[in-house]
């Protein structure tokens, strides 16, 4: 019985050794693996960084796809070509008020 007990105990000794030597061993390869050659922002999630335009009205940043387009259709090729952007529809609003 007392056989068969010692051999229990050396048996999950060796287990938790092992197990804990994987883990180990599965940390140290994942840490050393790059970011699909890239670094900087963006790559952690895959995606390439986005532009940040200032909003005419403020001055705040916005990312591309946030920002509001210029208020005339007329402006909207000016607005992809210089940057011209608005943060919300308020700046927008208060935009054409000031070009009255």
């Amino acid at each position: 019985m007392l056989r068969l007990l010692v051999l229990v105990l050396l048996v999950l000794l060796i287990w938790v050794f092992l197990s804990a030597l994987l883990t180990r061993l599965r940390i140290a390869l994942s840490a050393s693996r790059p970011t699909a050659g890239r670094s900087g922002p963006g790559a952690a999630t895959g995606r390439p960084a986005e532009r940040l335009l200032r909003c005419a009205t403020c001055g705040v940043r916005v990312p591309e796809s946030r920002a509001l387009p210029a208020f005339h259709r007329r402006h909207a090729a000016a607005h992809a070509a210089d940057g011209t952007a608005f943060c919300s529809e308020a700046c927008r609003r208060q935009a054409m008020r000031d070009s009255a």
